[in-house]
């Protein structure tokens, strides 16, 4: 299900993994799943590095060829 609020926090929240996304997202949201297939090359060596400083904040729950769920655990500061 889409929360009703998607289609207003879409846009800030696309570039997830930096300050201000986890800001807008923190009331609303407690999981993030990225489709990592439409990712290649330098895209994705970008997701994976900005992953990484979040690895505290973070916790992988699934993650499979195509898709890479992550829990958020805690708000970075």
């Amino acid at each position: 299900m889409i929360p009703p609020d998607f289609d207003e926090i879409a846009p800030p929240i696309n570039g997830f993994r930096d300050p201000a996304s986890f800001a807008i997202m923190k009331a609303r949201v407690r999981y993030v799943l990225w489709h990592v297939d439409y990712y290649e090359g330098a895209s994705r060596d970008v997701l994976v590095e900005r992953l990484s400083r979040y690895a505290e904040s973070l916790r992988l729950v699934v993650q499979t060829p195509d898709t890479w769920l992550y829990e958020i655990t805690r708000w970075p500061d």
